[in-house]
């Protein structure tokens, strides 16, 4: 980092079981291969990369150079749960230089394990309703790109559903009204696309079709507006996770 100059470093992450059952690599490998153009290292940012927005947004995963969080304000949310996405995105944001290196493993993540704050369900978990807060003010503090602000909203949308299975049943639906309501209040421009595989995507549609309409959470339309099959799509979604719960 000193001799590139870089703001932040985006090295290899290994993810293993607490179990010693399976190891893997963390964190989009395939997306930092594309931006690396099978290079060790190479200098970018989001101007040039914005898909480097899609990269996980766990903090523990970089390295920042201590300068460039002072010089930007860059701190941890006072929240209880996610309190590093905020600063993750916006350091992202900001940084002119990010190093994506495709070296030895720096980072080792052990997942499964006794106590696991991302395993276990309370009432904490709504604090990413905040955190969605944040977000869309970011976008008065910054310039984000119509295309950044595209990463952004899909990247909101991969924690919202992973979190809802962590929401307890009893607020569930406050959780989804608020999201909802959230996610009209940014830029129109910010559309939703789908970034998985062909695969998944068939996969996923496949699901959704075998919902029955009755079983779909219908929210006010008022609400909706421009985001209708945005909003529509998540509420689909979290249906699905919330029929799977319920069937345990």
């Amino acid at each position: 980092m000193h001799e590139s100059g870089a703001d932040i470093c985006i090295p290899r992450t290994i993810s293993f079981d607490s179990g010693k059952i399976w190891e893997k690599e963390f964190d989009f490998p395939s997306l930092k291969k594309k931006i690396n153009q099978e290079q060790k290292i190479r200098i970018t940012n989001c101007a040039e990369n914005p898909e480097i927005l899609s990269l996980e947004t766990s903090m523990c995963m970089r390295v920042y150079r201590l300068s460039f969080l002072h010089e930007n304000g860059i701190r941890f949310q006072e929240i209880n749960f996610c309190e590093d996405v905020y600063p993750s995105r916006l350091s992202f944001l900001v940084a002119n230089k990010i190093a994506v290196y495709l070296g030895d493993p720096y980072y080792y993540y052990r997942n499964n394990r006794l106590g696991q704050r991302t395993s276990i369900k309370n009432e904490s978990t709504m604090d990413l309703i905040e955190l969605i807060k944040s977000i869309i003010d970011m976008d008065k503090r910054i310039k984000i790109t119509n295309i950044q602000g595209r990463y952004i909203i899909n990247n909101i949308i991969r924690l919202v559903k992973w979190s809802i299975t962590l929401v307890p049943e009893s607020l569930v639906n406050s959780y989804i009204h608020e999201v909802s309501k959230l996610l009209l209040q940014m830029p129109s421009s910010w559309t939703y696309f789908n970034w998985q595989s062909k695969a998944m995507e068939n996969q996923e549609n496949k699901i959704i079709k075998a919902i029955s309409s009755q079983n779909i959470i219908l929210l006010e339309k008022r609400l909706l507006g421009k985001r209708l099959n945005v909003v529509d799509k998540i509420v689909q979604e979290f249906n699905i996770v919330r029929k799977k719960l319920k069937s345990k």
